[in-house]
């Protein structure tokens, strides 16, 4: 699964896996999308 989407991405590892952390622990404690992205983009 995640060579599949790592290939279909072209993300690396560290990158899919900050990714996937930062939605899930926003979604645990109730951040809206729009503060998932933005904390996700000051990463970047």
């Amino acid at each position: 699964m995640i060579s599949a989407v790592l290939g279909e991405t072209g993300e690396g590892l560290a990158r899919l896996v900050r990714h996937r952390l930062i939605h899930k622990i926003g979604d645990h404690f109730g951040f809206s999308e729009e503060d998932i992205d933005r904390i996700e983009a000051a990463t970047d």
